[in-house]
């Protein structure tokens, strides 16, 4: 039995220096490693040997095992080091291009869409806040307190308890918004 194992250790060391690519590694493994390979039959043939003569073939039969198993995991990684990268190297260095993914939103488009029609008409968008408080929504625009526009129905009050001496809405009046040019400047 001692002479079996040094057989299967010998030739498995020779065809594992022979095995050329990642194919013959597998094949390699299942013949001396695998589950029916031959240092699984020289385990099944361990019952066979006489009782004085067990510590010292289980000895050996351990050790072969250990050093086909060493043999082909440094085998595998030199494989694995010197195999070329799968695909193209990535260069992080290099600028991104950004992603075409998606569209904008359809009221987007056509809020800027109306926006492009008025310029051509010549009209100019002006931008403000959202959030106002009552004097520059109405009192600053000359609206009277008893005027239909400051009805609270047709307002959105926001409860704000800092402002409370000044109650806040949503703008309800486009004019309330200070219109900034590019000619300004």
């Amino acid at each position: 039995m001692l002479e079996r194992l040094s057989h299967i250790e010998s030739e498995g060391l020779a065809s594992l220096a022979q095995a050329a690519d990642s194919a013959a590694l597998e094949q390699w493994r299942l013949r001396f490693l695998g589950g029916k390979g031959l240092l699984k039959e020289a385990t099944a043939l361990f019952r066979e040997v006489p009782k004085d003569q067990k510590p010292a073939v289980g000895a050996r039969l351990n050790e072969v095992q250990r050093r086909l198993q060493e043999a082909f995991d440094a085998r595998l990684a030199g494989a694995a080091a010197s195999a070329p990268a799968a695909g193209p190297i990535l260069d992080l260095t290099e600028p991104g291009i950004p992603p075409l993914l998606g569209r904008r939103h359809i009221i987007t488009r056509v809020r800027e869409e109306l926006c492009d029609v008025f310029a051509r008409m010549g009209f100019e968008v002006a931008s403000g806040p959202e959030l106002e408080d009552d004097e520059h929504n109405f009192a600053k625009l000359n609206i009277p307190a008893d005027h239909p526009a400051r009805d609270p129905i047709d307002n959105f009050y926001v409860d704000d308890p800092a402002a409370v001496a000044r109650p806040r809405m949503l703008r309800s009046q486009t004019s309330t918004c200070p219109l900034y040019t590019s000619d300004a400047a």
